[in-house]
């Protein structure tokens, strides 16, 4: 879980607000973008500092630097930023949830095992290392595929797009309590109290220590009919006060706009 945050961070650098002295730039930037789409400095430039522009050429080059584009990273956050600016044409939409779609759909089995209570047990799963061997893929190469597929489905949520509503839903179906956590966060942002009942049954199904992240991601919600998860499925009290803690301050930051 510490991972995946420090991933959600490193996904959100580029939504900073950037200084006047850089804004100066984005004529030099989107012109080296014109002359070649494919230029792997601008392209990081363009993903980093044109995310909140309100700039009319900004949507236009950075569709034609999607297309050109063949990495899944450059395309993904591409359509990330695409999607955040507002994009109306669907392309940028469905390219960033391919990714969550694949994750979701995946086949692949959990890396880790975990005990009847959610502990990790040591060492790896040999279910995971059959299918990818089955699937011909490194083990190396296996693992950081499974590793991102939490990521993809973040990346997604993160959008607060309402056509991911039902393949969001579909992720609270998937094996990996990771995908799960994104999803209900996506859900929650996207403010889908219906999926609710759904969480419930969620937690219900997970040992003690998984359900408890995904408890933890329902406090997302705005709706009190989250409460009795985040009791049940949350004993530490401490633990408990601290998500009070971040709901009120959000209300009250929201009350501030």
């Amino acid at each position: 879980m510490r991972f995946v945050s420090a991933m959600m961070v490193l996904a959100l650098l580029a939504l900073l607000p950037r200084s006047r002295a850089e804004e100066e730039g984005v004529d030099a930037l989107i012109a080296r973008l014109r002359q070649d789409p494919t230029d792997s400095k601008a392209v990081d430039a363009a993903i980093s500092r044109l995310g909140k522009s309100s700039d009319p050429r900004v949507i236009p080059i950075l569709r034609q630097v999607l297309q050109a584009a063949t990495e899944k990273w450059y395309r993904q956050k591409l359509a990330f930023t695409l999607v955040l600016l507002g994009d109306k044409d669907d392309t940028a939409y469905n390219e960033l949830a391919r990714y969550a779609r694949e994750a979701i759909t995946s086949s692949a089995p959990l890396w880790v095992v975990y005990d009847r209570e959610g502990t990790a047990i040591p060492g790896r799963n040999p279910e995971f290392e059959a299918w990818c061997q089955a699937n011909r893929l490194p083990l190396q190469d296996c693992m950081r595929q499974a590793t991102e597929s939490v990521m993809d489905v973040y990346m997604l949520a993160v959008a607060k797009d309402r056509r991911s509503i039902p393949l969001l839903r579909q992720g609270l179906n998937s094996a990996n309590h990771g995908i799960v956590g994104m999803a209900v966060r996506g859900l929650a942002w996207l403010n889908d109290t219906d999926a609710i009942p759904t969480i419930a049954e969620v937690c219900e199904r997970l040992p003690p220590k998984l359900a408890v992240f995904v408890a933890n991601d329902s406090a997302e919600f705005d709706d009190p009919r989250v409460e009795p998860l985040i009791l049940r499925f949350i004993p530490d009290e401490k633990w408990r006060e601290g998500i009070d803690k971040r709901r009120r301050e959000r209300r009250e930051k929201a009350q501030k706009k």
